[in-house]
């Protein structure tokens, strides 16, 4: 007998796997690129900004080969020209 669920985890099932497939064609830096690429598309580059930003890290953790940086806050200061 034909229920939802089964086809609903099949689909799911079929699904995971073209994925797998996709990504493991891919290589890890051509994605990192396509991502960056989509994010800012999203939400602008912000390297053109006209104004300097003041950051200040609140708290740093050495996570052995990566830096976490938690809670910075960026202070944006208007200039008039």
């Amino acid at each position: 007998m034909w229920t939802p669920d089964d086809y609903f985890e099949q689909i799911y099932r079929e699904t995971i796997d073209e994925h797998k497939e996709t990504a493991s064609k891919e290589s890890a830096e051509r994605r990192r690129e396509q991502i960056k690429s989509a994010l800012r598309a999203a939400i602008g580059d912000f390297l053109c900004l006209p104004m300097p930003l003041n950051l200040e890290v609140l708290f740093r953790e050495e996570c052995g080969d990566y830096i976490r940086y938690i809670g910075c806050e960026v202070e944006t200061v208007h200039q008039e020209r």
